[in-house]
């Protein structure tokens, strides 16, 4: 795997990046299991479900693996602006991540103010691009740079991800930088 992002590349190893979709896949195998076992999940109204239980299998996946010391991470669950539901956030001090499910490879999920402003972090400073890190106090920066783990199924392939894209989100949550 060639990893092109700066960012990425400087938090997260290749084998890293192979523990994040086996993450993925955990998540969508622990649902499955689950709609396997139940028939309250086999008919329209329980599949309805799929999509919220694979983003909290997933998410759960990723707490458990930065709990036993992944990349040095930390991770914690934030309420969203509403404050009427919780996602996870994986960070250090250089980066935060997010994960969100997707119906295309490659797109942006749908808005959320929590994502649009970590988005907003991940615009270059004019101290950054000339190299002027020591004429201002670096403590007052604060923004960690923003990755955005989305995943996604093909068509009515359901019990297995059909994509897993880790990237740098734009400013306005309008695409990836590269």
């Amino acid at each position: 795997m060639r990893l092109v992002n700066p960012v990425l590349s400087a938090n997260f190893s290749p084998t890293a990046f192979s523990s994040l979709s086996l993450c993925v896949h955990r998540g969508y195998a622990v649902v499955n299991a689950l709609m396997d076992q139940h028939d309250m999940f086999k008919w329209i109204v329980g599949k309805e479900l799929y999509p919220e239980l694979k983003n909290i299998a997933v998410q759960t996946e990723m707490r458990r693996m930065v709990e036993k010391g992944f990349c040095g991470m930390q991770c914690s669950p934030e309420l969203n602006h509403q404050k009427n539901c919780h996602h996870l956030e994986v960070f250090n001090d250089s980066l935060v991540m997010t994960v969100s499910q997707v119906k295309i490879s490659g797109s942006m999920p749908r808005h959320a103010v929590y994502r649009a402003k970590h988005c907003d972090g991940n615009q270059v400073t004019m101290y950054e691009l000339f190299g002027l890190h020591d004429v201002y106090d670096e403590t007052e920066v604060t923004n960690r740079y923003y990755c955005l783990l989305t995943h996604g199924s093909f068509g009515s392939e359901i019990s297995a991800p059909g994509f897993i894209h880790i990237g740098v989100p734009a400013q306005g949550e309008k695409g990836w930088i590269e």
